[in-house]
């Protein structure tokens, strides 16, 4: 074997034109009277020098110190010289893109070194951090135009690039585990970029046997991964990726995993989004223009049109990569929305369970799973902390749930998607509530994914049945739609019909507010859906359709906080209109977002013919503060405008529904929600629910009254095929629609009809212009 890997690194090397007999010294490097390699210290820029204690002083080796956790950008493309260019690119998905990387090329002989010598005992991590940013051409998309923009995901560019270099690290970690990869994942580097080896052996005795996750600190978070984590597994991933050192072959496999996590993220960056090009339509749902704005898609189809706008992707090898597009086009799974009940079964698992049947190879599906984990590893967008994100942020029993989950996925080859996915469910129930029964009512599958999501105890399990019944009511329905046409969990055989909701960042949201106000941050994502529904109506024909809703703006703050603004605002508003808006703006068919935007803006874009809707929040916000004054919430008996509302709402929902699956009663319940407050802000309150139902029917009608016209003008043309005088009933004057006029001011709340509903045209909105 060692014979037969000598000879397959010789012919690599000889392949790519590199010195068959090159050993690694780091640049710079000297050697010691004894032929050892002295690595020459180095240090970040702007970054001080932290004395580090005397390995006998645990006191001060177990002090908190404040080190520089981040690490420097790659070098300006001036820097790199005309070894970075190569033949331009004439092809424009995106005119940015193509004018940062045409004629980029990745450094083809450093990757090559980097796979090769990851295992050096002397080879470190500045070593392997200097080469990353000089080989990576992508990593300087993170920094096009101002750096400090939110990304897609809420964090900005700069945030992801030390995402990037955190995950490029967690590989380099994990290759080196039998040398010094444990250390380095659980504890990190100082400033110097010198390994905190002594801090680990001083911490090694810190954690008492059984002390809970909750109740550990930083120091005793790092001792306890570093002491009672099953290593094997980790390793395990690695040899069943063919990343391992005795796998012939492993060489390119750790290129390609080098390469795939150095660009994996650039998508995050909003200007880099690519349109899809009429030449490529149809594409998974996408129309010609249509901006792809989920960035795994988007980077799937840049590495399947335009392969040379990504220079580390299209320097490998055709193996390599159908590798890489194996894992990110092909699989199109995401193994995060699985372990975190984040998603439904159908966008989830419905690749996932057809490559399994195309009987595809478990070295290239484990080669995705080693990537995804190290992916995750970097999160928390510190790379010199070590791998925080897991160490500090999960519990270590969650985290092994997250190796222990990839055996489930192995069933789908004999069960559905919705069965796996539940069988999931219940598995981790016993291991976050062991104490309470399974439930099996209709909020089974509810309950399940918010105790998942939420990666909590059983405490948000009493904070879910403590929602007001509206809410309740909304998140049982809607987190039970599976996505897959005919497909039904078995606690919940009712729900049908679609689109089904991806709420992306929706268990961030929770996580963030996993200690402090769950319940206020479950009735933001019950009005998600809610403003979602409104803007994607229930159709029993979508029903293996689902919805991405990107919600990245509401994880960034704490819940109470963001709700205490929007008070705040409404209160000091000098109009009737406060200056900055919640809203989710439907993007296209497929992809919402919710964003934060000035009044003004949002009336800009709705004018422009962009669907949009507001997220009630404010009534929240006095649910808020009736809670800390009260200790609890009290409900309100319906004042009779707002009853009147209801009504009207109810009879609206029985005509355009069929079941009593997906019938919320929009603005029915408006009234239960608030607060027992004085009667003047009561009755004003009471106004602003009512204006709030009246704008949440307005988009209901006009929504049902499009479908009733196309329905109307099917009919018309297949009646005209056989008898053209019976087609004379279904005239332009029955099937007119609402004026937009009125449509705008009924989104603002002013105008109603004579009968109480909004100011649409009387025979589209009375009973008989519906049943027509």
């Amino acid at each position: 074997r060692e014979e037969r890997l000598r000879q397959a690194t010789f012919a690599r090397r000889k392949s790519h034109k590199l010195p068959c007999d090159e050993a690694y010294e780091p640049s710079g490097s000297a050697r010691d009277p004894k032929g050892a390699v002295l690595i020459p210290e180095q240090r970040l820029p702007g970054c001080a020098a932290v004395e580090r204690p005397a390995v006998g002083d645990a006191s001060q080796a177990l002090a908190v110190v404040q080190r520089c956790l981040v690490v420097p950008p790659p070098p300006h493309e001036e820097d790199l010289g005309d070894a970075a260019k190569s033949r331009p690119i004439l092809s424009q998905p995106n005119a940015k893109l193509v004018e940062a990387m045409s004629g980029r090329v990745a450094d083809q002989r450093r990757i090559v070194r980097m796979a090769e010598q990851i295992r050096n005992q002397n080879y470190t991590l500045r070593h392997f951090f200097d080469d990353c940013i000089v080989s990576f051409p992508e990593l300087r998309l993170f920094f096009l135009g101002d750096a400090s923009v939110c990304s897609t995901s809420g964090e900005s560019n700069e945030g992801e690039y030390q995402r990037t270099i955190g995950a490029l690290f967690s590989v380099y970690w994990l290759l080196r585990l039998p040398i010094d990869g444990k250390v380095g994942w659980c504890y990190g580097y100082d400033q110097d970029w010198h390994l905190l080896t002594e801090q680990a052996d001083l911490e090694s005795e810190i954690v008492e046997p059984g002390m809970p996750f909750a109740k550990m600190s930083a120091s005793q978070r790092r001792a306890s991964f570093l002491a009672t984590m099953p290593w094997q597994m980790f390793e395990n991933l690695v040899t069943q990726a063919g990343c391992s050192a005795q796998e012939i072959g492993s060489t390119e496999r750790i290129m390609a995993m080098l390469c795939l996590t150095a660009f994996h993220d650039i998508m995050k960056v909003e200007g880099l989004l690519p349109a899809v090009q009429p030449e490529h339509v149809p594409y998974h749902g996408y129309k010609a223009g249509d901006v792809i704005r989920d960035h795994d898609m988007a980077l799937r189809y840049v590495l399947e049109f335009f392969p040379d706008l990504i220079p580390s992707y299209s320097m490998l090898r055709k193996e390599e990569r159908d590798v890489i597009l194996f894992t990110q086009g092909k699989m199109n799974f995401n193994h995060g929305w699985f372990v975190q009940a984040e998603a439904p079964p159908g966008p989830m698992l419905a690749s996932f369970k057809k490559i399994l049947q195309e009987k595809a190879k478990p070295e290239d599906i484990s080669f995705y799973f080693l990537h995804w984990f190290t992916d995750l590893a970097g999160a928390e967008a510190t790379p010199l902390g070590g791998a925080e994100k897991f160490v500090l942020k999960f519990p270590h029993p969650v985290l092994t749930s997250f190796l222990w989950s990839i055996p489930y996925l192995r069933h789908l080859t004999k069960k559905t998607e919705s069965e796996v996915v539940e069988t999931y469910l219940q598995a981790r129930w016993h291991v976050i509530a062991p104490e309470l029964p399974m439930p099996e009512d209709e909020e089974a599958i509810a309950l399940m994914r918010i105790a998942v999501m939420s990666q909590s105890d059983a405490q948000v399990i009493d904070v879910f049945n403590r929602l007001p019944r509206k809410d309740k009511k909304c998140l049982a329905v809607e987190l039970a739609r599976t996505g897959c046409v005919n497909q039904r969990f078995a606690s919940s055989p009712n729900v049908k019909g679609g689109p089904a909701f991806l709420i992306y960042y929706g268990p961030a949201l929770l996580q963030t507010n996993a200690d402090g106000d769950v319940s206020m941050a479950l009735r933001v994502l019950s009005e998600v859906f809610r403003a979602g529904r409104a803007l994607w109506p229930w159709n029993e024909k979508d029903e293996g359709v689902t919805v991405t809703i990107t919600i990245a703006q509401l994880k960034t703050e704490r819940i109470e906080t963001i709700i205490d603004k929007v008070g705040q605002e409404a209160r000091n508003a000098q109009d009737d209109q406060p200056a900055q808006v919640w809203s989710l703006l439907r993007q296209n068919d497929l992809e919402g977002v919710i964003e934060r935007r000035p009044t003004e803006e949002v009336r800009e874009l709705m004018a422009n013919g962009m669907p949009c809707r507001d997220l009630n929040l404010e009534h929240l916000s006095d649910a808020s503060k009736a809670t800390n004054d009260s200790g609890s919430e009290t409900e309100l008996p319906m004042s009779s405008s707002v009853s009147s509302v209801a009504q009207t709402s109810r009879r609206t929902s029985k005509a355009s529904s069929e079941g009593d699956d997906h019938e919320f009663s929009i603005s029915g319940n408006a009234a239960d929600l608030l607060p027992d407050l004085n009667h003047n802000r009561r009755g004003t309150l009471c106004v602003e629910m009512e204006l709030a139902g009246l704008r949440q029917e307005n988009w209901l009608l006009h929504t049902r009254n499009d479908c009733i016209t196309k329905e109307l003008e099917l009919m018309r043309a297949k009646l005209a095929e056989f008898d053209p005088d019976s087609c004379r009933h279904f005239s332009d004057r029955n099937i007119r629609q609402p004026s937009d006029a009125l449509l705008e001011s009924n989104r603002w709340g002013v105008g109603r009809g004579a009968n109480g509903l909004p100011a649409f045209e009387e025979d589209v909105c009375s009973d008989q212009g519906l049943a027509e």
